[in-house]
């Protein structure tokens, strides 16, 4: 029998019932159990067992057998337990498994090794002539193919102009491409994306392998724009409007005093408008014109 290093322990097993026993008779049963999983055999009787642990007494010998199952063969009685029987069989069981896997994953890995010298020219051979058949089998049902043609050229991939270095930055943008991207993404401010793109790709030397680069600007643009763009930020109190919306009632009634937009100190445009006494006001009711604190200019930026 293949000798085994290890079984499984249940701890709720031994302290629902092992650990009512005494600590002499505890010891006993840890050294018969090791004893068993070794394949020594466990005679029965209370003598039997003075022989094998000295000092043991029929109080201990008691808790200790009721936790075994006895026995008959030609030797006479002996006792077992049956947990341990049940889990060394089971790994017996799990370690015969691997190794007939091991056993057959190795023979089908050293199948071609084994085949004899002779033979492998002979199966060659016979791997070019089939492929021959295949080409002019090809060629004879292809109605455009007169013999006379040249082989067709794999279709070319489209080449990607745009390119990137450390040292020279972008390369390769025509007016075309920012006229198109300016287009497409009309919150983006393409030039300065270009540098803040540049400047990322030099602090992050793992992205600087890439070949696709003008995906990588689409996908860059596309971002900016969806995040709110860059252009406003440029303007700082750059006016636009009137803007639709309820106007308020102390707003100066001249047209030419309506609400108009503006970004502050905000990166985004926030509506202020005209008073009566001409004086321009947050929405919020706060005066432009005086002092206005960190907690307020937040409030007007959210």
């Amino acid at each position: 029998m293949q000798r085994m290093a290890w079984v499984k322990w249940y701890m709720t097993d031994y302290m629902v019932s092992v650990r009512k026993m005494s600590w002499a008779a505890r010891g006993i049963y840890m050294d018969a159990l090791a004893l068993q999983f070794h394949g020594e055999r466990l005679d029965a009787g209370y003598e039997a067992w003075q022989d094998m642990f000295p000092g043991i007494t029929e109080k201990d010998y008691d808790q200790i057998v009721s936790h075994f199952e006895m026995r008959k063969d030609s030797k006479g009685s002996h006792f077992v337990n049956l947990r341990l029987e049940s889990e060394m069989a089971a790994v017996m069981d799990r370690s015969q498994k691997a190794s007939a896997n091991a056993k057959r994953k190795h023979s089908v890995r050293s199948a071609p090794a084994q085949r004899p010298h002779s033979e492998t020219p002979a199966i060659r051979g016979e791997e070019r002539r089939e492929e021959k058949k295949r080409e002019e089998s090809t060629n004879s049902t292809n109605p455009q193919d007169d013999g006379c043609s040249a082989p067709r050229k794999a279709r070319a991939k489209p080449r990607d102009t745009i390119g990137w270095s450390i040292e020279n930055g972008w390369s390769g943008i025509t007016d075309k491409d920012r006229e198109d991207w300016a287009v497409a993404y009309p919150l983006v401010n393409i030039d300065q994306d270009l540098a803040k793109a540049h400047q990322h790709l030099l602090a992050n030397p793992a992205k600087q392998a890439k070949r696709l680069w003008r995906k990588f600007l689409t996908n860059w643009f596309n971002r900016t724009q969806e995040g709110g763009g860059s252009r406003t930020a440029g303007a700082s109190t750059e006016r636009r409007g009137p803007p639709t919306g309820h106007i308020p009632k102390d707003a100066h009634p001249d047209e030419h005093y309506k609400w108009y937009m503006t970004n502050g100190w905000t990166p985004r445009e926030i509506p202020i408008y005209r008073t009566v006494d001409g004086r321009e006001r947050w929405l919020n009711g706060d005066y432009i014109d005086e002092e206005t604190s960190q907690e307020h200019a937040d409030e007007n930026d959210e």
